[in-house]
């Protein structure tokens, strides 16, 4: 039999439904996941691992299929049914921030592409304006965990992941945050907290990219960081018995950052095409009995002070707390369904 290509066959097998769209949130469903791996291993001569960054590929998480390691690879092969909520945010310096469409993003993404390929002195990093993708993401599972000996439960991986498109002009320590309801937390499981950045620069005779990963794993048997300096850039926390946290940062840009260059007119030019910046945090959870909401959110501090959370009774939600100075996002609730 002639193998298939892959990502088409994911094109055709993954179906893609936007259970609730409105401009300035989109709600996402990817199912028929098992289906798709189960004819990838028939009808390809891929690997599992192969298979596994082409379904994420196809989810839109093209960065984890890069970042994760085959064993986390291994894992999306369980995958059976993923909702994904996202929403976009515009701040400015004094942090006032307004719910943004995706296209307006996209769109303030590319004029800042432009200014900074044509302006001398600065680039588009610290603009007054931030703008932030930041999504919700629940994932059924198709088999429970081996550990797992109650029929009852019901396993999910939960994830939200806050990526700035067009970064702030402050960069300090903020909190990222995924609250799960009555859900109830799988000590088993190594949660994960990633920080990715990634920069460009675009003179045609020094084209260089450059990127920086950080991880930390944590469970009731596991603490380890991964990355240079890791501990000092992202750590999870436990605030409460229904939500899991973790402390993100990128640090400072330093003065003059950028690329810099001489152009065809002797003047020195910032050539820093591209700086983005992702935090990723993921944990599993199991019901036993009724749906469950989960929330994200991304606190952002511009001055002074620890950012701290006060979860609703019940796991209902969280607010952010502390900080003489922060912004908060908010992403877009999903519920993970008992059935």
């Amino acid at each position: 039999m002639e193998s298939v290509e892959l990502s088409a066959l994911a094109e055709s097998e993954i179906e893609v439904h936007l259970k609730n769209e409105t401009p300035l949130a989109t709600e996402t469903t990817y199912d028929n996941l098992q289906t798709f791996i189960a004819k990838a291993r028939e009808q390809s001569d891929a690997s599992d691992a192969e298979i596994a960054k082409t379904l994420l590929c196809r989810i839109g998480s093209a960065d984890l299929a890069e970042a994760y390691t085959v064993e986390q690879l291994s894992e999306v092969l369980n995958y059976a049914e993923i909702v994904r909520s996202t929403v976009y945010y515009r701040v400015s310096r004094d942090g006032t921030k307004t719910p943004v469409t995706a296209q307006e993003a996209v769109n303030a993404k590319g004029r800042a592409l432009v200014a900074a390929s044509s302006n001398l002195w600065s680039s588009w990093e610290t603009s007054d304006d931030g703008y932030m993708q930041i999504y919700t993401e629940g994932i059924r599972l198709n088999a429970q965990p081996s550990y797992s000996s109650d029929s009852r439960n019901r396993y999910f991986k939960i994830a939200t992941r806050a990526k700035w498109l067009h970064q702030p002009y402050w960069a300090l320590e903020d909190l990222q945050v995924l609250s799960f309801g009555s859900a109830l937390l799988d000590t088993h499981y190594e949660s994960r907290a990633h920080l990715y950045r990634y920069e460009k620069c675009s003179h045609p005779s020094h084209y260089r990219t450059q990127s920086y990963s950080w991880w930390h794993y944590r469970s009731n048997t596991v603490d380890r960081h991964e990355g240079e300096d890791a501990a000092s850039h992202v750590n999870i926390l436990y605030p409460s018995g229904s939500a899991i946290a973790a402390r993100v940062k990128f640090g400072d840009l330093p003065s003059g950052y950028g690329c810099y260059h001489t152009d065809t007119d002797g003047f020195q030019k910032n050539y820093l095409q591209m700086d983005t910046a992702t935090s990723y945090l993921e944990t599993q959870v199991y019901l036993q009995a009724y749906d469950s909401p989960v929330h994200a959110g991304y606190s952002h501090k511009r001055l002074g002070g620890d950012i701290g959370i006060s979860i609703g009774t019940g796991g209902a939600g969280f607010s952010f707390t502390g900080a003489i100075l922060r912004t908060d996002y908010y992403g877009q609730t999903i519920v993970l369904e008992y059935n």
